[in-house]
This record gives structure tokens, C-alpha cells and sequence, in this order.
């Protein structure tokens, strides 16, 4: 889609942004984000931004394996579709290059990525640690029109995390759709123990990812027909079961993970022909980031799915000079503006 551009030069940035509190992701305590925003610079002299934030705990590669990676681009820059990087160095690229095509051609990034969007986007609501004040969490969120939430489970002991399923289900009241992930963290037995405890749940949307071993999600599925949703072993279902993955009841697409603009929009087709819900969801990236995710999303009809950006919720800062706008669990596409603070980036020589 983006096809062959030269470019002349490339800048990096590299920003850090402070979470309103600090929250603990994949068994890391994380205080602030930290990432690069690339800069590719066009013979016509126009430049088209991406953001390169690999997220502790879920990208293998680091800032600093990114910086490495980008001295080899530097050299290979004329080739930019033959380069085998990093995933997020890749959608980082691939950002900067819609980016870039936009500006060129006079378009919005949306309009680019697709002849049909959706002008709102629904977004649900995110609660990472329940343990603590979910009660008061809840609320604010419905308070603020968000009518599908999501919890991450297989944090805690299991029969504490049922407990806080059946305090939300109470506490819901069926106006709320519920999302759960367990992050791979269950094995078979404590999968199957979940469900069965909570399957009672009339609001309960679907559990992503619940097992540690890939292999037995079949008979899982097979076993209980649990409402999955496939997140990080994607690409492994889609090899070695296939036909799981069209049972699945949605894909949890996180484009800096998967690392291509174009593969992501390969899997969104792929949803819409086999009837499962594309979530575009979100590694805690800056409100840059995130608006390139909203533009992606602004492609899916909005039947079909909330998704996952809430993650902007928990920046206590930002690097754009507007802050995104979330309004009764929405964003409005055309409300983006995705103009950079350069005074909050730093430059860095690569």
C-alpha cells in the first residue's frame, strides 16, 4: 500500500511520559513510557512521523535494540520494504510513511487507509489492576459512557479474581459488556475452573487468551466453548489451527506487536469475511501512537466492536500539543489532531 519512497534523511526522538500512577504490566512495575518518534524526510522536504515504543514485558526487542536497528535502516533506507526489523521498529516505519504519503498527497492518514470510515470510534474501558478500588473504578467509567470494560485476570490467586468477575456482574447490572485477559498466565485446569465458576455471566463478551500452552486451546474451546478472544499467539493459531481461529469470537490486533501496517489490515479483512469482531487495541503508547490506531479503527464498521485505546487514560502527559478528546467512551476521528510538542521530544543522534 505505502509502496517505494526515498528519503533523504531520518531524525529520532525519544519521549518519556509519566502514568498518573504507576501500574504493574506483565510482572513489571512501570512508572513512565518511553519511546522514539522517527522522522523520514522526503526529497520534496516534507516529513511523515511515526512512533517506535517497545512496551516492557510484551516486545522482545528494547529502545536500545531499536537504536541499533536504526543505524542498519539508515543504510538501507532506499529499501524500506525489504527490511526485516523489529515489529515496533516496523510499524514505527510503516506510521511514519502513511505519515509522510499524507502530507504528500493532501489526505488524511484515514482516508488513505480506507474509502469508508466511521467518524466515531467506541472505546472501552480498561481496568488493569481490580484488586484495587474496582468498585470506584467501575463507576467512573460508566459514569463517563463506557458500556463495554475490560479487566486483566490471571494476575491474582484465581478464586480472588472469580470473586472480583461476580462483584463486576453485580455491580454492572447487565449495562456493561465485559472483557477479560488472562495474558496466557492459566493453564488447563485453572482455565477450565474459571469459566465454570463465571460462566453464569450473561454480560461476559469473551476471555482472551487464557492458557499458558497454546497447544490445548483447541480442546478448551472444544471442551466449554469459551467465548476466546486471540490476542498473543495469533500468529501460531492461524499456522497450526485455523479453523480455531475462525471460531474465535474476536482478534485483538495491536499493530505495533504484529508489526506491519499491511498485515493488520490483512487480519481486519480477514474478521470482517469470517464474522469476528477486529479489536484494535493498544501497548500504552503516546497519543501519537494511539491516533494512528484510531485511524486504523475508523476503517471497522463500529457494529461490530468496541476497542482497546483506553490505555491513553493512564498518561499523565502527552507529546501532542492537543491531547486526544475520549468523550462518552468515544473519540471522534475527526477531532485528531496529531500535531507534535517537538518541545517535549529529545533528539537523538543515530
Amino acid at each position: 500500500m505505502l509502496g517505494n519512497m526515498n528519503i533523504k534523511n531520518i531524525s529520532l526522538y525519544k519521549f518519556k511520559i509519566p502514568f498518573k500512577s504507576s501500574i504493574r504490566l506483565n510482572n513489571i512495575q512501570l512508572h513512565h513510557r518511553s519511546g522514539y518518534i522517527i522522522g523520514l524526510e522526503s526529497n520534496d522536504n516534507k516529513i511523515g512521523y511515526g512512533e517506535i515504543s517497545p512496551l516492557p514485558g510484551s516486545h522482545k526487542e528494547t529502545l536500545d535494540d531499536v537504536l541499533r536497528e536504526l543505524k542498519t535502516y539508515r543504510e538501507k533506507s532506499n529499501s524500506i520494504e525489504k527490511s526485516y526489523f523489529s515489529p515496533s521498529l516496523k510499524f514505527g516505519i510503516d506510521s511514519a510513511l502513511l505519515n509522510l504519503k499524507s502530507k504528500q498527497n493532501g489526505k488524511s492518514q484515514y482516508q488513505l487507509l480506507s474509502d469508508k470510515h466511521n467518524q466515531t470510534i467506541t472505546i472501552n474501558g480498561l481496568i488493569v489492576e481490580p484488586e484495587k478500588d474496582l468498585e470506584l473504578k467501575i463507576k467512573m467509567l460508566f459514569n463517563t459512557g463506557y458500556n463495554t470494560i475490560k479487566i486483566k485476570v490471571g494476575r491474582l490467586d484465581i478464586d480472588q479474581e472469580i470473586k472480583i468477575v461476580k462483584q463486576f456482574n453485580k455491580l454492572a447490572d447487565n449495562k456493561i459488556k465485559l472483557r477479560l485477559d488472562a495474558n496466557c498466565k492459566w493453564s488447563y485446569s485453572e482455565a477450565e475452573y474459571f469459566y465454570k465458576s463465571i460462566k453464569s455471566s450473561e454480560i461476559l463478551e469473551y476471555i482472551e487468551e487464557p492458557l499458558s500452552d497454546v497447544h490445548v486451546l483447541e480442546k478448551l474451546y472444544r471442551d466449554k466453548s469459551i467465548p476466546l478472544a486471540l490476542d498473543e499467539n495469533l500468529e501460531k493459531i492461524k499456522l497450526n489451527y485455523p479453523k480455531l481461529m475462525q471460531k474465535a469470537k474476536a482478534l485483538i490486533l495491536k499493530p505495533p506487536i504484529i508489526g506491519s501496517l499491511n498485515k493488520t489490515l490483512d487480519y481486519i479483512n480477514y474478521s470482517k469475511a469470517n464474522n469476528i469482531s477486529p479489536v484494535i487495541s493498544d501497548t500504552f503508547q503516546s497519543g501519537f501512537g494511539i491516533s494512528m490506531l484510531c485511524f486504523l479503527a475508523s476503517s471497522i464498521p463500529q457494529k461490530s466492536t468496541a476497542m482497546g485505546l483506553n490505555t491513553y487514560d493512564y498518561l499523565k502527559d502527552d507529546i501532542l500539543i492537543n491531547r486526544l478528546k475520549f468523550d462518552n467512551g468515544k473519540i471522534d476521528l475527526y477531532s485528531i489532531d496529531n500535531s507534535l510538542n517537538m518541545n517535549k521530544l529529545t533528539k537523538v543522534k543515530i
